[in-house]
């Protein structure tokens, strides 16, 4: 490195009375901290700048990793103080020593802006530890070995105790079997983040100490337990919302409930439609906002509309409806007259839905104890399952549409081989065949 690059890097000299005080070779001044990253500025002299940047880059990381490098002890002096100039070159010339006190409140937020959670950490630890600078050549694989020590020293001041413990592959392969027997979901092998973190908020809950020791302890209970409707609320997936795939809804609205009106005046039984995997409701009450929309109050008040789900929890939660912007967010503007606001600013239904809509907790691997529904809504909850278990939801699922009932699917959840009885009329709508019985 050339003289005049050293110069433009190195901060300028202050006499004692202005001398801005130093951590790890930051100046940290009134407004602004001197990492060596701004405007190269008329002090370069004619020297390439990328040159220059590369050396302040590299100034940066020595100054990060010192700070780093830290030996937790003590302080005798409360005063910020140091005697270690800025590193300006390629090399640290000697073994130095800077010792601080903690640094004031007012200076912190003048450090540079860290850009992660562990520069967020390197720069806390500044506030009560000792800066040991070590003499050694520093180059670019220098720096990324610095940046590992770094990380991997506050990592370990993040996780004392180290990471959070996951499921071992054999606890992974029981769990993922007596959740596929369970509910007919397969967990792959590439969630197993994902599956310990939910089963650590199980562990918390129940005080039982580890993986192994909840495995056993579920697999000991009868199904009717509640501990099982909590497992299934943590290892199932609910995302949900008003007016998902809207032009079932516009055939729903505009074909399907319009010709049901056309033979209401023939019509003296119930209306029956279930919502299955409805999760905390939504599509129920979005079949109920249809229903009210388009329908007189004579055939509305023989509107029975089931929801079900295997989250108990969901279902609580769908029995005392509250709905956020975000579920409401596809909601007509003409239909909101059925919600009105609470004072935390949520939706809730009003009793001319209220009235048409029923929940009840279910597993769709069982068969429903309920008389055959005039349509059905099985959307977005098959493709989490595989061939096998999608065949036997169906199998439990079918034989409930009445003869020249309809059944609604997601679109893309790859049914149609697998449905027997049934015309399709799109590929997410099918209706059972008159003279087809279970």
């Amino acid at each position: 490195m050339n003289e005049t690059q050293a110069t433009a890097i190195t901060p300028k000299k202050l006499d004692a009375s202005t001398q801005a005080p130093r951590i790890g070779g930051l100046a940290i001044r009134h407004g602004a901290a001197e990492s060596g990253l701004g405007n190269t500025g008329p002090g370069v002299n004619g020297a390439k700048r990328s040159d220059i940047l590369i050396e302040r880059l590299r100034s940066f990381n020595r100054s990060f990793k010192e700070q780093a490098n830290l030996v937790k002890k003590p302080l005798a002096s409360s005063a910020l103080s140091t005697k270690m100039p800025a590193p300006a070159g390629l090399f640290t010339t000697s073994r130095q020593t800077a010792t601080a006190g903690p640094v004031a409140a007012d200076l912190l937020p003048r450090l540079p802006r860290p850009s992660s959670l562990l520069s967020r950490q390197i720069l806390d630890e500044t506030k009560r530890s000792r800066l040991t600078v070590a003499e050694k050549p520093v180059g670019r694989e220098g720096l990324v070995a610095m940046a590992k020590a770094s990380q991997s020293d506050v990592a370990k001041s993040v996780f004392p105790l180290g990471p959070p413990e996951q499921v071992t592959g054999s606890q992974m392969s029981r769990y993922a079997r007596l959740i596929y027997d369970k509910t007919g979901i397969r967990v792959s092998p590439q969630k197993r983040m994902l599956l310990s973190n939910r089963l650590r908020r199980r562990l918390r809950q129940t005080g039982i100490e580890d993986f192994d020791a909840y495995y056993r302890y579920l697999t000991g209970l009868q199904d009717r337990h509640p501990e099982w409707d909590e497992f299934f609320q943590e290892i199932t997936t609910h995302e949900t919302y008003f007016f998902r795939d809207e032009n079932q809804w516009d055939w729903f609205t505009n074909v399907y409930l319009e010709e049901h009106l056309k033979a209401g005046a023939k019509r003296s039984r119930r209306l029956r439609i279930w919502s299955a995997a409805c999760s905390t409701g939504d599509e129920a009450y979005t079949i109920a906002c249809c229903a009210a929309a388009t329908l007189p109050s004579e055939l509305l008040s023989k509107v029975d509309i089931l929801g079900s789900d295997i989250a108990a929890g969901e279902i609580q939660r769908a029995e005392k409806p509250a709905y956020g912007q975000r579920s409401m967010r596809l909601v007509p503007e003409d239909y909101l007259q059925f919600f009105h606001k609470d004072d935390e600013g949520d939706w809730i239904p009003k009793p001319i839905l209220r009235r048409m809509v029923r929940f009840c907790p279910h597993n769709l691997m069982t068969r429903l104890g309920e008389p055959p529904f005039d349509l059905v809504f099985l959307k977005n909850v098959l493709i989490y399952f595989d061939k096998s278990s999608k065949k036997r939801v169906l199998d439990n699922v079918c034989p409930l549409v009445r003869p020249g009932g309809l059944l609604v699917v997601g679109a893309a959840e790859g049914v149609a081989s697998m449905i027997s009885g049934f015309k399709r009329i799109e590929p997410w709508l099918f209706q059972r065949q008159l003279g087809k019985r279970e």
